[in-house]
């Protein structure tokens, strides 16, 4: 019978030994606000216990045996937290995390769609707006563009000049205004653009043949402009004043427009007036000629600028139309110092 007791002693002390080899962790993770943490993670140095807070900002670990542990807690906007203590039995302990004020600078997500479109086609398109033209104003048009890789402009005197995209140009490339072509730039050496740049609101490049779009004459490129923009106000208007010392330019471009419901209207003017250009040199050589200067000027460089358009128009959500009529006036002279029998060298005049 004594056999029979110790037996049992011995039973029911190894039945209660597993039951005293683990211990439980609860813990309550919190600010200094003593509001709740959610999600922070909580694990045990040199282990692989880990475990995360609910929304009550409550956790749980299971530590299996009594030893000194190092509970880790992070949590994101916090500083993390490392606490040692000996587990010995079930614990319940309360942890505050202060907040980490470190602020990130300014992130800016930004997508080019018209590079993904330039990605994926076989021509060079650049596009342009009126901004840019007015912040690289220059004495014409292709002079403003110039700053455009592969574009280049042929200077007629000071006031006028010309279009060559990739060292093609006259009939080798083609120039629209709101879908009209403009020839006159094709027929010689000394006929310009008949644009007003002031007037333009986008402009679009193609470098490359551009035929089965705009005809056999566009080996070279495209340079298709738009004057699209549509009010927004039922009154507005805009005055632009620009001046030089070089060759004493003075200029202004005014525009007038306005809409009401599906209806508007716009109306520019452009006028510009320049002397002839001032040199540092009293005599220049021309080939085998030496020619004096006046007041060091260059003789017959002088122009101005007249320029006047109006547009009527009507838009709708599946619908747009408009009426424009425009007159460019330019008179500008260049500095051609051609030899003539009989005669001294003498300048043109347009």
């Amino acid at each position: 019978m004594k056999l029979i007791y110790i037996y049992l002693a011995f039973l029911f002390i190894g039945i209660d030994l597993p039951a005293q080899s683990s211990f439980r962790i609860n813990g309550f993770v919190m600010n200094e606000d003593k509001a709740p943490i959610e999600a922070a993670t909580v694990l045990i140095d040199g282990s692989h216990i880990v475990g995360q807070t609910d929304r009550n900002g409550f956790f749980q670990l299971t530590l299996s045996g009594s030893k000194l542990v190092t509970i880790h807690i992070d949590a994101l906007g916090y500083f993390p937290l490392s606490v040692p203590f000996t587990v010995a039995s079930d614990l319940k302990r309360n942890f505050i995390l202060r907040k980490n004020d470190m602020e990130l600078n300014e992130v800016v997500v930004s997508g080019d769609s018209k590079r993904n479109i330039q990605m994926g086609s076989s021509q060079n398109l650049i596009k342009v707006n009126k901004s840019y033209i007015e912040e690289n104003f220059s004495g014409s048009l292709m002079q403003s563009l110039e700053g455009i890789p592969g574009v280049k402009a042929m200077n007629i005197g000071s006031g006028q000049s010309k279009p060559a995209i990739r060292g093609l140009g006259f009939n080798r490339m083609i120039v629209v205004e709101n879908g009209i072509r403009h020839e006159g730039q094709q027929w010689g050496e000394d006929h310009g653009l008949e644009i007003d740049q002031f007037a333009i609101d986008n402009i679009e490049i193609i470098k490359g043949p551009g035929s089965l779009l705009y005809g056999s004459d566009a080996i070279g490129g495209v340079i298709n402009m738009q004057s699209d923009y549509v009010p927004v106000n039922t009154f507005e208007g805009r005055l632009n004043l620009f001046a030089r010392t070089n060759n004493e330019s003075i200029g202004l471009f005014s525009q007038l427009a306005g809409r009401k419901d599906k209806f508007y209207y716009k109306a520019n003017m452009t006028l510009i007036d320049y002397a002839d250009y001032k040199v540092p040199t009293d005599s220049i050589q021309y080939y085998s000629y030496y020619i004096k200067l006046k007041d060091r000027r260059l003789r017959n460089t002088a122009g101005k600028e007249q320029n006047a358009g109006v547009t009527l128009g009507y838009i709708s959500e599946r619908f747009k139309s408009d009426f424009q009529i425009s007159n460019v006036y330019a008179k500008s002279g260049f500095f051609c110092r051609c030899p003539r029998i009989g005669s001294p060298p003498f300048g043109y005049r347009l």
